[in-house]
């Protein structure tokens, strides 16, 4: 080996290289999903430092050794760029081979590896160093064109300065207390009747009897960074990328109601209330830029690691921010200081947070939140416990497989995080109550799209089979001094609510240019084609009525959970539950084998405590020969006794278990679980 003649190859290379292995897929990564750096609250300072990190602190880093060692000690110097060479080609390679090799993680890692090695000699050791220089020239463009042709910097916190003009009739503004929750299908809040289950969801059933409720109301997106935006501005999304902020949407809920209201206003994915009228305060720079760099280090991951071992990264297709939790700092001052609690922290502290910040005053007040809830991770029961850090099981690729267990498991699991939703629900209401707020104030809850659990199909993501669970949502509008119920059953969308509301209000909203319209107007009655779009092909469609029925939805869902069972609802649901609390023989024998079964260690739920946690969720994996190679039902036992069932799944060629436990035997002192696979009349493991 000869060491490379051009010592300034030991800058260049590894400069470039980083600029096409990491630094442009992390750029085109934020131009394609501006909502990223909105909903962390980055501002533009976070974009030149990011910028100033990828493109040169880095490679800089990584190649002044090489550059500083080149006239004392050449030949490691030369050997030290080909490795981080090698490094970064690698991680180049590995982006391009995931979608294709991804599954094969042997040729993956060795094809990878290879291409490294040897591309990384050819432009050191070799006449194709000369290469080095047009490589270093379009690298330096990345940057450039991130910054300055793309406008990156436009993605981030940018407001109008004020409100515009609007006019209103005089009338005494009510108080508005108006909520929006993440990922809540109305088929989980029906009973056999399509009436909301007043046992489950007393909270849900309260506000309906004094509100209007839109039983026939559709989402206009599946996906949050849409359905947010089109609540507030009225409006259907636009075909192109998201418009989150109030630069884009000048006319919106926070600013048609203008100087009139006191904001208290907890925006999770959208910018719309302007400064004006909503003042921001963030974390320091420091600790927004420290979650910024974990953030992108999750993904970035996710990008160049084999299938195989994806499940051991954390989960980065459901939050904004967060993905290594237990290391993410939010706490600055005021209400945004709740918004990096929003990931995998406390969602339900902010909920609470959000309750108690509702004061009645001398001006009304426009009280707003965004909640990701109960959005999942899918981690705590009715009562406030929670098992820990748990995404939902049986999913690959965010695709549903063949198992019906997983869609059993993972429903239980919405509803039981549902009925805690519904509980903080209730809590609103009784604050409402106490401040002397719920007769006279207008009230909103709304969710702004579903969750899907279908065999072989999306858990998000407009489908053909999907619109019901997808896009018909839970509405509920009380208006100001009203006391009595009433169920609506015209079609309604949410881009109705803005209009209504402004109407109930007394505002006039032509400036507004809404698509929505007055639910309490004749147009209501007007039949009318619903329209929406989905984040996997944005273009809107109009939906066929059929599509959307919620009867065989809600079927599913009461006889999956036994939710007519007065005895076995909810847990009652895996092929063995019957037998809960009694010895496992009554299915099997413990049969002496070479079936092991490994369960997977206890993830904590960051910034809880203990008290409030129950290790009620046993997963894991089965290894050894008499493993079948199908779905097999197993049981998790308890000092022999039987306390939960479902049926494996495979995923990366392991065969997968996992069962939520009911407290009460969590609870016991005795409790030490076990897994068994049931072959017959025998229980697999040891």
């Amino acid at each position: 080996m000869r060491p490379t003649q051009n010592r300034s190859n030991l800058l260049l290379l590894p400069f470039a290289l980083a600029g096409f292995a990491l630094a442009q897929p992390v750029y085109n990564l934020l131009l394609a999903t501006p909502v990223f750096l909105l909903a962390r609250q980055n501002t533009a300072a976070d974009v030149w430092a990011l910028t100033s990190v990828l493109s040169l602190l880095i490679p800089l880093a990584l190649a002044l050794p090489g550059w500083l060692a080149w006239r004392r000690w050449p030949l490691y110097a030369s050997l030290w760029c080909w490795a981080v060479s090698s490094v970064f080609i690698a991680l180049f390679a590995a982006q391009l081979l995931q979608s294709s090799l991804g599954d094969h993680w042997l040729l993956f890692i060795g094809l990878t590896a290879a291409t490294g090695c040897t591309l990384a000699w050819l432009l050191l050791f070799t006449r194709w160093q000369t290469l080095t220089l047009v490589l270093a020239a379009v690298a330096v463009l990345f940057p450039l064109w991130f910054l300055f042709g793309a406008r990156a910097t436009e993605q981030v916190d940018t407001f109008a300065a004020l409100s515009p003009e609007h006019q209103a009739t005089g009338k005494p503004l009510p108080d508005i207390v108006f909520i929006i929750l993440d990922e809540l299908p109305l088929a989980t809040l029906l009973n056999s009747d399509l009436q909301i289950d007043q046992e489950l969801f007393p909270g849900f059933a309260r506000l309906q009897s004094i509100s209007n409720w839109y039983v026939n109301t559709t989402s206009v997106s599946d996906g949050t960074a849409d359905a947010v935006p089109s609540i507030l501005t009225g409006r259907f999304a636009g075909e192109e990328d998201s418009e989150l902020t109030v630069a884009e949407h000048p006319f919106n809920l926070f600013t048609m109601l203008g100087q009139r209201y006191r904001y208290n206003v907890a925006e999770t994915v959208t910018r719309l209330c302007p400064t004006s009228l909503c003042p921001r305060s963030g974390p320091g720079m420091g600790t927004r830029f420290k979650a910024l760099l974990l953030d992108l280090t999750a993904i970035y991951l996710h990008r160049i690691t084999p299938d195989r071992w994806i499940a051991q990264l954390p989960v980065v297709t459901n939050n904004w921010s967060g993905f290594f939790a237990e290391r993410q700092v939010f706490f600055p001052d005021g209400w945004l200081e709740y918004a990096g609690q929003q990931t995998t922290i406390d969602r339900p502290g902010y909920f609470r947070r959000f309750i108690a910040s509702i004061q009645k005053g001398e001006r009304p007040g426009l009280n707003f939140m965004h909640i990701l809830f109960p959005h999942e991770p899918l981690a705590y029961l009715p009562d406030g416990e929670n098992y820990g850090l748990q995404w939902l099981r049986g999913l690959h690729k965010q695709q549903w497989g063949d198992v019906e267990w997983s869609i059993v498991s993972g429903k239980q699991r919405h509803f039981l995080q549902t009925q805690y939703a519904d509980r903080l629900l209730g809590s609103l209401l009784d604050h409402l109550q106490q401040q002397d707020m719920l007769d006279d104030s207008m009230i909103v809850v709304v969710a702004d799209h579903g969750i899907n659990f279908a065999l072989n199909d999306r858990r998000r993501g407009l489908t053909d089979n999907n619109a019901a669970a997808m896009l018909r949502v839970p509405l509920l509008i009380k208006f100001p001094g009203q006391h009595t119920g009433r169920r609506q059953t015209n079609p309604a969308m949410t881009i109705d609510i803005l209009p209504t509301l402004l109407a109930t209000l007394g505002i006039t909203s032509q400036s507004l240019q809404a698509d929505g319209i007055d639910l309490q107007s004749s147009a209501a009655l007007i039949p009318r084609s619903r329209i929406a779009n989905s984040y996997l092909h944005r273009q809107l469609e109009v939906l066929d009525e059929s599509r959307l029925k919620l009867a065989p939805l809600v079927a599913e869902n009461r006889t999956q959970l036994k939710l007519d069972n007065n005895t076995g609802a909810l847990w009652q649901i895996g092929p063995y539950d019957e037998y809960r609390g009694q010895d496992m023989q009554v299915v099997c024998k413990e049969s002496v084998t070479g079936v092991e079964a490994h369960l997977d260690g206890f993830s904590k739920l960051p910034n809880t405590r203990p008290e409030q946690t129950i290790r009620a969720f046993v997963a894991g994996a089965f290894s050894g020969e008499e493993v079948p190679a199908s779905s097999t039902p197993f049981l998790i036992t308890s000092q022999g006794r039987i306390v939960a069932s479902g049926d494996t799944w495979l995923f990366n060629d392991r065969w997968l278990f996992f069962a939520l436990v009911e407290p009460g035997y969590v609870r016991q002192a005795d409790w030490a679980p076990k897994a068994w696979l049931v072959d017959g009349q025998r229980c697999l493991g040891k």
